[in-house]
C-alpha cells in the first residue's frame, strides 16, 4: 500500500524580501480550514447560543415579573376583602356593645325569664306568625271576674301556609309584679322558664289565644310581651304590647 502524501496537505509559499533571504513558509491545510471555516462557525454558534440564552433569560425575569404582579394584585384583592370583613365584624362589635350598654324601654326586655340552651337560635326577626288585634303595639284586655283575658288571634303569615307548631307564652307586668301563662310553666325548684312548657299550639290559618291573669290590686300600665318557641326551641315571635287596666270588674 502506498503511504498518503503528506505533501497534499501542506500547503506551501516562499515570500521573497529585498534585503533579505527569500522565506519559505508551510502551513497545514488542515489547519487553516479549520481557521477559515471551523472557527467562524464556532463563533456563529456561540454568539446563537448567547442571544438565545440572553433572550431565555428575559423571558423568564418578565415571566416571574408577571406573576409578581398577579400575585401582588391577588394578596390585594384578598387583603381589601379581609378589610371589609374586619370592619363589618368591628362595626357588629360596636353595635352589640351599645346594646349591651343602653337602657330599654322596654322593661320586659331586661327580664331574663327564659332559659336558652346552647342550640337555639333566635328567629323572631324572620316572623311568619303576627297578631290580631293590637294596634300600635296596644292591645285591650278583657276584666272577667278577678281575672284579666287577653284574647287575640295567631295569624299565619307563611308563603304557603305551612302548619305553625311550637310553644306559647305571655307575661304581664304591672309595675314590679310579673305573671306568667300559662300558670305551670315554672318547672318544680326552678327560677326559669324552658321553652317546652309553654302552651302548645299548632294551627293552619289562625289560634285564638286566651290568656288569663290575676288581676292586679292597682290600677295601672299593663305591659306584655307574647313568646313563641317551635318544637326544636328556636325563638321564632317575640313582641311586647301594653295596655292601660281595663277597670273595675262589673
Amino acid at each position: 500500500m502506498k503511504s498518503p502524501n503528506p505533501a497534499k496537505n501542506i500547503l506551501a509559499f516562499v515570500v521573497h524580501d529585498e534585503h533579505n533571504v527569500p522565506r519559505y513558509y508551510q502551513l497545514n491545510k488542515s489547519l487553516l480550514r479549520m481557521l477559515l471555516i471551523g472557527l467562524p462557525t464556532l463563533t456563529f454558534i456561540s454568539i446563537t447560543c448567547l442571544v438565545a440564552g440572553l433572550v431565555f433569560y428575559i423571558n423568564f425575569i418578565n415571566y416571574f415579573k408577571k406573576q409578581d404582579v398577579q400575585d401582588l394584585q391577588k394578596f390585594k384583592t384578598q387583603y381589601e376583602e379581609i378589610s371589609q370583613k374586619l370592619n363589618v365584624l368591628q362595626n357588629t362589635n360596636s353595635e352589640l356593645e351599645k346594646k349591651l350598654t343602653s337602657t330599654s324601654n322596654d322593661k320586659l326586655e331586661v327580664l331574663n325569664l327564659i332559659r336558652f340552651s346552647a342550640g337555639q337560635l333566635d328567629q323572631s326577626k324572620l316572623a311568619t306568625i303576627s297578631i290580631e288585634g293590637v294596634l300600635e303595639k296596644t292591645i285591650t284586655p278583657v276584666l272577667e271576674g278577678k281575672q284579666i283575658h287577653l284574647k287575640f288571634n295567631l295569624l299565619n303569615n307563611s308563603p304557603e301556609s305551612n302548619r305553625q307548631v311550637g310553644y306559647l307564652f305571655v307575661v304581664m307586668q304591672v309595675e314590679n309584679i310579673i305573671q306568667i301563662y300559662p300558670s305551670n310553666s315554672f318547672a318544680e325548684d326552678e327560677i326559669q322558664i324552658i321553652f317546652n312548657r309553654g302552651e302548645i299550639f299548632g294551627f293552619n290559618k289562625l289560634r285564638l289565644v286566651d290568656a288569663a291573669f290575676d288581676s292586679p290590686a292597682k290600677p295601672g300600665k299593663i305591659h306584655f310581651k307574647i313568646l313563641l318557641f317551635n318544637k326544636l326551641g328556636d325563638l321564632i315571635f317575640n313582641e311586647s304590647i301594653q295596655s292601660q287596666h281595663p277597670g273595675n270588674p262589673k
